[in-house]
């Protein structure tokens, strides 16, 4: 995709940042999903994501020209895996595991640092206590990595990162009214 006189933000150095039609940007990359059932109470399932964000054409100023670089804050790369398993004995309930991918990207539009991306695990379970009722655990962040939901840097300012969340549990019951 070829998008004429998008709207970007822009940061310089010496300001706050501004909103500027970038000219033109061009977007190419492709996804692609498979979900897999061997058998009735095993499943897998995959999502990937590879694309391509850059400035085709985006001339900030008459000394900055950020034609042909990468978008900022936007990763080439993305993946999501699980894997799931729903036994007899969890009574209609599941246990599923999902390893969730992050590639790196570029944190500024200059294309000088670069966010290394990251990996999480977490995990999903629910047990049916009666028809109506279902108990539910999720374990986010097993593994406790420190990551970024989103980093930046823009002009000389140090870099800015929003900090993901740390390693969670959470625990409760669902109840489900017929009406």
């Amino acid at each position: 995709m070829v998008k004429k006189d998008d709207i970007v933000t822009y940061k310089p150095s010496t300001g706050n940042s501004q909103r500027s039609n970038a000219g033109k940007t061009r977007h190419r990359g492709f996804e692609a999903g498979v979900v897999f059932e061997p058998v009735k109470e095993l499943g897998f399932g995959v999502s990937y994501s590879y694309a391509k964000h850059s400035y085709a054409e985006w001339r900030v100023s008459s000394v900055t020209d950020y034609s042909g670089k990468e978008m900022s804050v936007a990763p080439r790369q993305m993946l999501n895996a699980r894997a799931d398993a729903r036994p007899a004995f969890l009574k209609g309930g599941e246990v599923e595991l999902e390893w969730v991918h992050i590639g790196s990207y570029w944190m500024n539009d200059e294309n000088t640092e670069k966010y290394d991306g990251h990996d999480l695990v977490n995990m999903r379970a629910s047990y049916k206590l009666k028809k109506n009722l279902e108990l539910y655990a999720r374990g986010m962040n097993l593994f406790d990595k420190r990551h970024s939901e989103r980093a930046s840097k823009s002009g000389t300012d140090d870099a800015l990162y929003a900090p993901g969340n740390p390693q969670s549990f959470f625990a409760g019951l669902s109840y489900l009214f017929e009406g």
